[in-house]
């Protein structure tokens, strides 16, 4: 069972205010991924892993300081998560290795109320590409399972609004989210 929480330690946004004044934006972030996840460990010792489950994906920055086209509404994305994973080791002695991490994904979610609001109505789903690329060390001499991992993650939401909307013409909309990680696994 894969379960994933992930909060930014440093986060920070900054903007002109309709003034010009450069003023501070806050802004905040959270992502969840909880489901079954496959593991097969092949002879040379790399290591796949299949998963599917759910997703949970918000960011919010607090724009309402700016110049009308220069406000964002809140993301909010839940739905649906299919993704893999592969770890081939570089260093693989006793109790103690070094992988290389690669990986992909494809998510299948819902759109927020206050995204459909402020970009127009058409949509009730998107889809979300994503891939991972990083480091992977295996303390297993320390604790078997315990590792650490610094990975560079990136994941891309392609929308097609329609329709009525408070904050802009609807249209297509890209949404970039890019992440380095450092985490301690188990």
């Amino acid at each position: 069972f894969d379960l994933q929480l992930a909060v930014p330690v440093a986060l920070s946004s900054q903007g002109r205010a309709q003034d010009g004044r450069l003023v501070t934006i806050s802004t905040s972030a959270v992502q969840v991924i909880a489901g079954p996840q496959y593991t097969r460990r092949t002879a040379g010792n790399a290591t796949l892993h299949f998963g599917i489950g759910l997703v949970y994906q918000s960011f919010s920055l607090d724009t309402s300081q700016l110049a009308p086209e220069l406000q964002l509404a809140s993301t909010t994305y839940i739905g649906l998560r299919v993704a893999g994973e592969g770890q081939v080791p570089v260093i693989d002695a006793r109790g103690l290795g070094l992988d290389v991490l690669f990986g992909g994904e494809l998510r299948v979610v819902g759109i927020s109320s206050e995204m459909k609001s402020a970009f127009g109505q058409n949509p009730a789903t998107t889809f979300g590409l994503g891939a991972l690329f990083g480091l992977g060390l295996r303390l297993d001499r320390a604790t078997p399972g315990l590792g650490m991992r610094a990975t560079a993650e990136w994941v891309r939401y392609r929308t097609s609004f329609a329709g009525p909307s408070s904050l802009g013409t609807g249209s297509d909309s890209v949404d970039d989210f890019t992440r380095v990680t450092l985490s301690l696994t188990y």
